[in-house]
């Protein structure tokens, strides 16, 4: 029976602040991504939430708050408080308030008025929500995504723990490199910045991590796969522990006994 031995496993602590906010381009970008859909259909779907007063002007290249504004940004979040009636929204916000986050954005990144030329980020204005309901599913999305990368900037840093392993098996090397996030000691499960969604550390995944080097597993079954039957071989691997890696030139499911 062939063997997996964990011959390296390296773990380090990380943070990463908020990313700016959105100007148009980088909204009609995340869109793409997340809903499949058009530039165009973008920039129609933020005019009209801008036309119903519910977001800052669209066609900006600015992804900062000029002073001016930043000075006046409680009125947005206590309009966003008050107004939006969204649970997850609610949550965010609320934590806010609880661990008495700061939303003096004077000397942050967020401010810099010489980074706007005509006009300043898209923002929630904090008003409209008499329009709200009326939205299409795909406009309560757009709007809510706009809302979210908002709120982030008031947020700490987001830490994260890296785990990167190396197993041998029989000279054949396979990686696997866990991200295990965490905003402020919790585990960021629930929380706003949507990168790492897809990267969080799987309660499959939990043993190998506290795993140590040298620990070695008989290995039932290599089978290659693609990502996605990975997740799905996770689910029906009979009782097995099952582990996806990457080696040099496969990516590999390892079914392994401890």
């Amino acid at each position: 029976d062939k063997r997996a031995v964990i011959e390296e496993l390296k773990k380090s602590k990380q943070k990463e602040n908020p990313p700016l906010l959105f100007n148009l381009a980088e909204v009609q970008n995340e869109c793409t991504k997340k809903f499949k859909i058009k530039p165009d259909e973008t920039l129609e779907v933020i005019q009209d939430l801008y036309e119903k007063k519910l977001v800052t002007y669209p066609r900006t290249d600015a992804r900062v708050l000029s002073t001016a504004v930043a000075k006046e940004i409680s009125k947005n979040l206590n309009g966003l408080a008050k107004g939006f009636k969204d649970e997850e929204i609610q949550l965010i916000i609320n934590k806010m308030i609880d661990e008495k986050y700061s939303t003096n954005l004077q000397k942050t990144k967020y401010v810099n008025d010489s980074k706007i030329t005509d006009h300043y980020a898209i923002i929630p204005t904090g008003q409209g929500f008499e329009n709200y309901e009326k939205l299409s599913n795909l406009s309560k999305n757009i709007y809510k995504l706009i809302v979210k990368r908002f709120l982030s900037i008031f947020y700490p840093p987001a830490q994260y723990e890296k785990v990167s392993i190396t197993i041998d098996v029989e000279g054949e090397k396979f990686y696997k490199a866990i991200i295990k996030a965490y905003y402020s000691g919790e585990p960021k499960r629930n929380m706003i910045f949507p990168k790492y969604y897809n990267e969080m550390l799987n309660d499959e995944d939990l043993w190998l991590v506290d795993s140590l080097s040298g620990t070695w597993f008989e290995i039932v079954e290599i089978k290659e796969i693609s990502k996605t039957q990975a997740e799905r071989l996770k689910l029906v691997s009979n009782g097995k522990r099952a582990v996806d890696v990457l080696s040099c030139t496969r990516s590999s499911m390892l079914y392994v006994n401890e």
